[in-house]
């Protein structure tokens, strides 16, 4: 694992905000066929059978295409309980005939930020700094990550800050990002808090614009909150990236058009989907003016938490077992009882917006579904049979596709800016698996085989 070194940025930086940059290690180039072959971190987990298995990329990440010879990811290893360490590599190719590779066999440790959970949601980047921190200080690229404390566990699901760079490698150390009129929470330290579970960013030219899932859990968890996308859209200058201002107080992007599925036996919404933008990333898409947002789900989902419904108690209980290599106790099986029962279905939307300045349409005009992804079947569920027999809810939605996999996970492939990236006309996606493989069928289980798988979708 790289050494983390801390140098000085520029003459006028503090010392808070230094640098800290991995000893560059050798280039150690390994084929990459495909963007979602990515090289494995070297801090290993205990999978449900004691083994150990390297951390991958398998959740939310950030994947920019610098150009079309040259992409870089960053990613926090979804895990339980969380690393708290976030990874960098580089895929890239002489040319349009020439094989692509990976920098690095190792993806390499570029943070550790001693949180419960801790990851970059999106990174922006611009060839001429502009991206300006608090010392003034000006920067070619703006990552955003959600942290939680581990004080903060149960209370809320993340908080938002930021991290300046000008090579993608070396990194300042993080912002707490701020909301004037922002809230404070008993179990973090500073004020005007920016409480989210994920967040997707844009660089509009002079603006940013993001979008983010709220973060506080108490309200989340409450069924009658639940048809909500519990979404905003707020602004921030390139002056100060990380000071947030809302589109529209108050108010939550439209769940108008959110396509939230229950179970065959539905006679009322207690086992719809929430339609919560869980897990969400966007993407915006020039040529056609169009703006596309992502979102994760159970299916089906038990919104009478802690009935054991949905799943069933037998794919729902949780094991956990000592991990002695870190010094954890780690949940190695068990798909989660509702609320917190895990995603193993994706969808897509998109949305006619014409400009990124109409970015405010998101709040009344209703979505329009382009995919919805995941496996063959559901979780096991009362409403469709006993559950000591174990039944799999069928799928409900004709629009739900089979994809082989239950994903959790959706991180659009974008530009610097990010932009939609399209690869002979048609855009893409790496689906994360979460830190467990299988959830849909069988038992839920940390197998070490977690990873994202790069998925097309219809424009």
């Amino acid at each position: 694992m790289a050494v983390l070194l801390s140098l000085t940025v520029l003459g006028s930086a503090s010392s808070a905000y230094a640098l800290t940059c991995p000893a560059p290690p050798a280039d150690s180039p390994v084929a990459a066929p495909t963007l979602d072959t990515i090289p494995p971190g070297a801090l290993t987990i205990i999978t449900y059978t004691t083994a150990r298995a390297e951390v991958t990329a398998n959740g939310r990440m950030a994947v920019v295409e610098m150009n079309d010879n040259e992409q870089r990811v960053w990613f926090g290893p979804d895990a339980d309980p969380g690393t708290g360490r976030v990874y960098y590599n580089r895929r890239y190719r002489a040319d349009a005939m020439s094989p692509w590779y990976w920098r690095y066999n190792k993806s390499i440790e570029i943070m550790s930020l001693g949180a419960t959970s801790a990851g970059p949601n999106s990174v922006l980047y611009s060839a001429t700094p502009k991206y300006q921190d608090t010392d003034q200080n000006l920067y070619k690229y703006v990552m955003y990550l959600v942290s939680q404390p581990k004080s903060c566990d149960v209370v809320v699901a993340g908080i938002l800050y930021a991290a300046y760079s000008n090579d993608g490698v070396c990194w300042t150390g993080l912002r707490q990002a701020r909301r004037i009129g922002g809230p404070s929470f008993p179990c973090s330290e500073g004020y005007e808090v920016v409480p989210i579970e994920t967040i997707a960013a844009i660089d509009g030219g002079s603006t940013i614009y993001f979008l983010h899932m709220e973060g506080d859990l108490g309200p989340l968890t409450q069924r009658s909150e639940m048809d909500r996308s519990a979404a905003s859209i707020s602004t921030a200058t390139m002056q100060r990236p990380s000071r947030l201002t809302y589109l529209y107080e108050g108010l939550e992007v439209t769940p108008a058009g959110i396509v939230s599925p229950g179970s065959p036996a539905e006679s009322t919404n207690t086992y719809a989907a929430y339609k919560y933008l869980m897990n969400l990333d966007m993407a915006y898409d020039p040529p056609t003016g169009n703006l596309y947002i992502a979102r994760a789900y159970p299916f089906p989902f038990d919104r009478d938490a802690g009935n054991w419904n949905v799943p069933c108690r037998w794919q729902a209980e949780q094991i956990s077992i000592w991990d002695p290599v870190r010094s954890v106790s780690s949940q190695v099986e068990g798909c989660k009882p509702a609320p917190f029962t895990l995603p193993n279905r994706v969808q897509i939307y998109k949305l006619h917006i014409g400009s990124l300045a109409n970015i405010g349409y998101a709040y009344s005009t209703p979505w329009t579904l382009v995919a919805d992804l995941g496996g063959d079947v559901g979780y096991t569920s009362s409403a469709v049979g006993a559950c000591a027999n174990n039944p799999y809810a069928p799928r409900t939605d004709a629009r739900q596709q089979d994809a082989g996999r239950d994903y959790a996970y959706v991180n659009f492939v974008r530009d610097p800016a990010g932009n939609l990236k399209l690869h002979n006309g048609v855009p893409s996606i790496l689906a994360g698996d979460s830190f467990m493989k299988s959830k849909g069928r069988g038992e839920c289980y940390i197998t070490g085989l977690e990873r994202e798988t790069l998925v097309t979708f219809p424009r």
